[in-house]
């Protein structure tokens, strides 16, 4: 799943692909700033539907990391 999420941002963030990985974020991305999250958030609610958008804590979301932690602790990925 960590795959997937990383080339959503990629996409949403019209970065080469793999050029993401599980360890990148707002320190390593120079694209993911507050435009750059609302982009990511958009491409999450394509792939996973609009209950993206009712999550607490991915609006503040730094890293792919924290990106999965909160799609799994909410049960929308395993």
């Amino acid at each position: 799943m960590e795959d997937e999420i990383c080339r959503i941002i990629e996409q949403a963030l019209e970065l080469r692909s793999g050029s993401v990985t599980i360890n990148d974020g707002v320190n390593t991305i120079k694209k993911w700033d507050s435009l750059g999250l609302l982009a990511i958030l958009s491409a999450l609610e394509k792939r996973f539907g609009n209950r993206i958008a009712a999550l607490d804590g991915l609006a503040s979301v730094r890293s792919v990391q924290d990106i999965v932690r909160v799609l799994k602790k909410e049960g929308i990925v395993k």
